[in-house]
Formats: structure tokens, C-alpha cells, sequence
């Protein structure tokens, strides 16, 4: 009866279901870690396809990445761009999995100039 009323209780309560996750398993955090993304990323210098990072990589991460990945120079001033939407910028302090970014999503890796 009281297994009964636990499976009730986590459909119906999403906070309860958070608790009893963090207890079972450890902080959620540490599960969001593990989980890892194929991204493509685009540059002027080619296409870096089936990039594995961290749902919870930041963006300034991914950059330093690519940085390294194809050459570009360390004090470079870049950027990263979702491909459907070329307008906006990522925040160097946000991570993939707070703009929604998953398997077999393309950004775009744009140097904006001024490096030395």
C-alpha cells in the first residue's frame, strides 16, 4: 500500500519526484554530467562533426575547444551561433543545456576579429 501511494505521489508532485531522485541517486547535477551530446560546430576552417561535450559545458568551454580543435588563435575574440538562429549570440557563461542545444544540433563558430 505505501509502495502504492509513493508512485502516486511521484506522477503527481514533481517536487516529491526530485527529492526522491536526489536521494536514490545523488544530486541531479552529477546525472546531467554524465549525459553527453554529438554536436556539429562550423568554423571557417571546417567542420568539427560529432563534437561530445557535456550538456553542462559552457559555452566559453566549447569555444577554447574549437580554439584548439582547428588552430584558431588563443587570443582570439570568438563566438558561438545556433545555425537557425544567426542573430544571437551564446553567453559565454551559459551552458548547452540551458538554450535547449541536443544531439545533432549545428552552431556556428564565428571570429569576431580583433585578436592579437
Amino acid at each position: 500500500m505505501r509502495d502504492q501511494a509513493r508512485k502516486t505521489i511521484d506522477v503527481g508532485n514533481p517536487l516529491y519526484c526530485t527529492r526522491v531522485q536526489k536521494r536514490r541517486h545523488g544530486p541531479l547535477n552529477t546525472m546531467a554530467t554524465s549525459v553527453r551530446g554529438d554536436i556539429n560546430i562550423e568554423t571557417t576552417r571546417g567542420t568539427w562533426e560529432k563534437a561530445e561535450f557535456s550538456k553542462n559545458t559552457k559555452v566559453q568551454d566549447v569555444i577554447q575547444a574549437v580554439v584548439q580543435h582547428f588552430g584558431f588563435a588563443e587570443k582570439g575574440n570568438y563566438c558561438l551561433l545556433l545555425k537557425g538562429n544567426p542573430d544571437k549570440s551564446l553567453a559565454l557563461e551559459r551552458t548547452f543545456v540551458s538554450y535547449g542545444i541536443k544531439d545533432g544540433d549545428t552552431l556556428v563558430f564565428f571570429d569576431l576579429g580583433g585578436g592579437v
